[in-house]
């Protein structure tokens, strides 16, 4: 089977990530149901889980989707593309860190990883709802962790950490709208990632943004939306015009403190996208309120 992009706007939405590093973790078995790809599976050994690789576009049974010498997760790490050809030459080694999230059975998935010379400190995840916003230590999420690895990077000297864990669905599905971040210092830089997700058609998706759309003052950010469960991992097709994409566009109506934000989908409606769904109800999402998180808010600036 070859991988299904729910949406290439995932590889073109890249960003910076956050990272959970240092623990040592018992590896735990995950089920999934027959035909289906497995949670936490990566057949190419790229670092990359395979459900993972289906919402970002990339090629699950290739470690270098685009032969440029540069593993897919080393891509997503250094904000290049995983489907574009780089010139290795132009390309200046530093920290990287990259989040991302997939859904299956009951549970959200979450990966960290690192590219760096130093391991990450003051590693803080937080939760943001519709009424409130929980931050905590990497030391209270470690009940979460399901996978860790190490890894070294195919620049001398540079080393790659990889981090999974698995949430509970139910804390993203019982909200119209939430949001994930994940702040660190790596090579002494503090780096962050936000990850931001409504529901369309009862269909818990992520807003997935283009890089430097920013997110916050008096911008009005655009984003495409993908669905955290995987088409091509085993789930049928979702309801809705085939390759074309759900555009919403949000502006700013709201700060909460510490970082919480509101946002109001001030427009939406279907783009041509190739391999991509937009949802049956993409246009009556206008006037929905999604929460987001400002990381300059959530850090005290």
């Amino acid at each position: 089977m070859r991988p299904t992009s729910q949406s290439v706007i995932a590889a073109l939405l890249l960003g910076t990530a956050g990272v959970w590093i240092g623990l040592e973790v018992t590896q735990t078995t995950l089920l999934a149901s027959a035909g289906r790809s497995l949670a936490l599976e990566d057949i190419d050994g790229d670092g990359l889980d395979d459900l993972l690789e289906f919402r970002i576009g990339s090629n699950p049974y290739s470690v270098d989707s685009d032969a440029d010498t540069l593993s897919d997760l080393e891509e997503m790490l250094l904000g290049t593309d995983p489907l574009i050809w780089d010139d290795l030459s132009k390309i200046t080694p530093s920290a990287g860190l990259y989040a991302d999230a997939y859904a299956q059975a009951d549970s959200i998935y979450l990966s960290v990883n690192l590219i760096g010379q130093t391991s990450a400190v003051s590693v803080e995840y937080s939760m943001a709802r519709q009424q409130s916003l929980v931050t905590v230590t990497a030391a209270a999420a470690q009940p979460y962790l399901v996978a860790y690895s190490e890894t070294t990077s195919s620049r001398p000297g540079w080393y790659i950490q990889r981090a999974t864990y698995a949430f509970p669905r139910s804390w993203f599905e019982s909200e119209l709208s939430s949001a994930f971040a994940v702040t660190a210092i790596v090579d002494g830089v503090q780096s962050s990632q936000t990850r931001m997700f409504t529901h369309v058609d009862h269909i818990l998706s992520e807003v997935r943004f283009p890089q430097g759309s920013g997110r916050q003052g008096s911008s009005t950010p655009t984003g495409g939306l993908v669905p955290l469960e995987p088409s091509g991992g085993g789930e049928p097709p979702y309801p809705g015009n085939s390759d074309e994409v759900c555009v919403q566009t949000l502006q700013p109506i709201g700060s909460f403190g510490g970082g919480r934000v509101a946002y109001r989908v001030s427009a939406a409606g279907c783009a041509p996208m190739a391999s991509a769904t937009c949802f049956t109800g993409c246009s009556t999402s206008i006037e929905d309120v999604l929460i987001g998180i400002d990381i300059i808010g959530l850090l005290g600036g």
